[in-house]
């Protein structure tokens, strides 16, 4: 007990390491990406109320922007070691304050999604490997597979004509309650199902092809019991790795969700932070969306390890015995 105590302790540290290292990278190619482009915030709403070359480069002076990139850069990192994510060029703002705002949103949609998209993804995978008829097979593996092609706004798009300009049950636009929610989670939970599906029949083939299905055959087990005991125990595993990298990838999607169905949230902030080209505001957002990833990466690989015995904690990384 004590020996896994301690291999989990190092194994969290080594990913604590890994999750400082990949904000790292995230925050300096985002920073570098957007200075490559001309112009910023401050420049085009100066411009917009008329002001005069001379005070737009004294409010850029103020800000820091004129300093050179790497000087900039250093400073930036520095304020975030301490926790700050600088101010936002056009609002004046804490970066800190504007995401925490945005955050109950954006959190409760992709929640949502991620529980439609799991309910979804393993009716259908399950349904793809084991259902009786052939045809609700192939219904089921279709579906998958519109989920995949389909673009998430034209999937949105065919929800509000539907649900709300045809059928008028649905609100098309806007966050309150729940039935503001039901749509936009809905859409996006249908698009990352596709991927667990296939994962999961994949999966589950797999399992039902291994050595363990005749043999608990032989000991008098009904097919129903093999499925529930056997293969849907081994065949599942995988999906909590694809779940988890779904998971980390819902913050693109909400991007696009809530522009279409007009709801606030961290996606709307992003948007029009670089359509602005409001630096801090996107650095931040990065921020935050490579320390959900790696958190979620992290528990997912624990689940995985505590859900099957076959699976070790190294001090070095997670493996399989031999």
């Amino acid at each position: 007990m004590v020996n896994l105590r301690i291999t989990v302790i190092a194994y969290l540290i080594k990913r604590l390491l890994n999750t400082v290292l990949i904000i790292w990278a995230a925050v300096t190619l985002a920073f570098a990406a957007l200075r490559l482009i001309p112009g910023d915030a401050i420049g085009a709403q100066l411009l917009q109320g008329g002001a005069s070359a001379e005070e737009i480069e004294a409010r850029r002076a103020a800000l820091g922007l004129d300093a050179p990139p790497l000087e900039q850069y250093l400073i930036y990192i520095a304020g975030l070691a301490r926790g700050d994510m600088g101010v936002s060029l056009l609002d004046r703002q804490p970066v800190t304050q504007m995401i925490a705002r945005q955050i109950p949103n954006t959190a409760a949609l992709a929640l949502a999604a991620l529980s439609t998209a799991l309910t979804l993804g393993l009716g259908l995978g399950i349904a793809g490997t084991a259902a009786r008829w052939a045809g609700v097979r192939r219904l089921s593996m279709w579906l998958a597979a519109l989920a995949l092609g389909m673009p998430v706004y034209w999937t949105g798009t065919l929800a509000i004509w539907l649900f709300s300009v045809t059928l008028g049950w649905l609100p098309a636009t806007g966050a309150g309650d729940l039935r503001h929610l039901i749509l936009p989670a809905g859409v996006l939970g249908f698009h990352v199902s596709g991927s667990i599906a296939r994962v999961t029949q994949a999966s589950l083939l797999e399992a039902r092809a291994q050595n363990f299905v005749p043999f608990a055959r032989s000991k008098g087990l009904s097919w129903r019991q093999v499925w529930r005991g056997h293969i849907l125990r081994v065949g599942l595993l995988p999906v909590i790795t694809v779940a988890a990298l779904q998971a980390g990838f819902l913050l693109g999607g909400t991007v696009i969700v809530e522009t279409l169905f007009a709801r606030s949230g961290l996606g709307g902030l992003l948007l029009r932070a670089i359509l602005e080209r409001d630096l801090p505001v996107v650095q931040g957002v990065v921020v935050l969306a490579a320390l959900i990833y790696s958190i979620v990466n992290t528990a997912a690989d624990l689940l995985y390890a505590l859900a099957d015995p076959r699976v070790r904690l190294e001090s070095e990384e997670l493996e399989f015995e031999s």
